[in-house]
């Protein structure tokens, strides 16, 4: 009895989704139709405001005469010489009579008396105009007037729709804003973390994931998270931490969320802060990290990210079948590499692209740093290397790497040198990198016509040289006096990781592993 009582409400429930969801639908093709009316309407005023001004230009050059315009097809050019019009009736009172001069005169007044109360004095001429051209000009400008006012409410209820979506997020998401980095310090300080490790014996389809997600004046934010639960096998263990860095009129990631994807909110943690405050990717992947809470699994991506169909699925068998071929890392393995890129007009996984996976096997010296180099792509799950380098935009593991190998939130502009020195602090404390034998993330990559930080905030890498030597003086073991990094590894450690992968900063080379 139970059972079918809940089976009732079940059906209830879906025949409501449907009728909202129908709803919506209707109501957005109707404002798409006053729009595409609207938009008809002016384009027809504006091809009749062209026309006036042309007839009226006409009007100005005519310079000894009357141009009387009856309706819209009639023109009577009159001409107003006093001396001509003499003569004109002196030849009509010596050709025509008495009586064809009356009948000219009459025809005069009788367009003059329709034309009456449209005259307007111009220099030497006159240009009539008729009432009805003047009732037709303030019509023209009423619809215009009208638009503005449809569009302006328009506006608002969007506004106020917006405000409406931004309480929401607020209600169901794990929600913190913070104005200064002051507050958000004190934020992290009351925030205890538990650490995941997810056991052998759990069921992988019960193992939650915790994605860290920076995010930058993105405003691609939004569909990223909703392909991101729409493409996972199972939705509801997945869980997404959000530092987001826009200004206040930029959309929202999570307010700009469709109605569909709502039913997640309850998933999605986010801190908000004002993109003028912003110091960096490295300083953003920290606050990301603050935002997990003990999930089996820790996954960084971008903002601009596709996936592809069960891409949850994918990403825990890739990590467990390397525990299986290499069980002499204990389980501390780390899926990472670049994603392959996505074409940001079709806006989707690119069809049949799983299956080249980029590889990074090596490294090259630049401006003093070492850098991931390039990228070998495989084709085939057989293809697995250990890589020197976790990526930023895509790198997998279980949670508990955040206790052992934290994020440092002392490298405030860094750009070059974030991924190495993540990557060689992982090395030291045990941990091994290896690349995915799937591609099941896409990138979009470049984004020449969106912001960036170093093009917002002026001299960016003049402010970041600073956090930046202290990463050249841990890796290439400078002895000028200056500061380490806060989590700098050992010296050996880091001897060690450049004998493993062929590492010379004397000659500053480094050796290709694959390819």
């Amino acid at each position: 009895m139970e059972r079918k009582k809940r089976r009732k409400i079940n059906h209830w429930t879906i025949v409501i989704i449907l009728l909202l969801s129908f709803s919506s639908i209707i109501v957005h093709s109707q404002e798409k139709s006053e729009e595409k009316e609207d938009a008809s309407k002016e384009i027809n005023l504006n091809s009749i405001e062209m026309k006036e001004n042309s007839k009226r230009d006409e009007d100005a050059n005519l310079s000894n005469g009357i141009k009387l315009t009856i309706g819209t097809n009639v023109e009577i050019p009159i001409n107003n010489n006093d001396d001509k019009n003499k003569e004109d009736n002196n030849n009509d009172n010596n050709d025509e009579g008495d009586s064809s001069k009356d009948d000219k005169n009459k025809v005069k007044n009788d367009i003059r008396q329709k034309a009456e109360g449209g005259i307007k004095i111009e220099g030497g001429g006159f240009s009539v105009q008729l009432n009805e051209a003047q009732r037709q000009k303030e019509e023209l400008e009423e619809e215009r007037r009208q638009i503005e006012m449809r569009r302006e409410e328009k506006r608002k209820k969007k506004e106020l729709e917006q405000d409406k979506r931004m309480e929401n997020s607020v209600k169901y998401t794990k929600d913190y804003w913070f104005p200064g980095k002051k507050e958000a310090s004190e934020f992290v300080e009351r925030y205890p973390k538990p650490y995941g490790w997810p056991p052998k014996d759990k069921d992988p389809k019960m193992r939650t994931i915790f994605i860290s997600m920076a995010s930058y004046r993105d405003p691609v934010c939004p569909s990223t998270l909703i392909d991101l639960f729409q493409q996972s096998a199972f939705p509801d263990r997945i869980f997404v931490g959000v530092y987001q860095q826009n200004s206040k009129l930029e959309p929202d990631c999570i307010a700009s969320l469709p109605q569909k994807t709502m039913r997640y909110l309850s998933q999605i943690r986010i801190l908000r802060i004002d993109h003028s405050d912003a110091d960096g990717p490295c300083t953003a992947r920290y606050w990301c990290s603050q935002l997990y809470q003990g999930e089996d699994y820790f996954m960084q991506i971008d903002s601009h990210t596709r996936f592809l169909k069960d891409w949850d699925v994918h990403q825990i068998r890739m990590w467990e079948s390397l525990n299986d071929r290499f069980p002499e890392h204990k389980r501390k393995i780390v899926v990472s590499t670049y994603p392959i890129a996505y074409n940001v007009s079709e806006d989707t996984y690119p069809h049949d692209y799983e299956k080249y996976v980029p590889i990074m096997c090596y490294g090259k010296f630049r401006d003093q740093l070492i850098v991931p180099a390039g990228a070998m792509i495989s084709s085939g799950p057989e293809v697995i290397f250990e890589s020197p380098f976790i990526a930023a935009g895509w790198f997998f593991g279980p949670g508990n790497l955040l206790y052992e190998v934290p994020f440092d939130p002392g490298l405030p502009h860094v750009f070059l040198g974030e991924e190495v020195l993540y990557s060689i602090r992982l090395w030291v404390a045990g941990w091994r990198i290896y690349n995915p034998d799937l591609s099941i993330l896409a990138h979009y990559y470049l984004r020449t016509d969106q912001p960036k930080i170093w093009g917002d905030v002026n001299n960016f890498f003049g402010k970041g040289k600073a956090a930046t030597d202290t990463i050249r003086r841990s890796l290439l073991f400078l002895k000028d006096g200056g500061p380490l990094p806060k989590y700098s590894p050992s010296e050996e450690g880091v001897k060690e990781y450049y004998r493993h992968f062929g590492v010379n900063i004397e000659e500053q080379t480094f050796r290709k592993i694959c390819g």
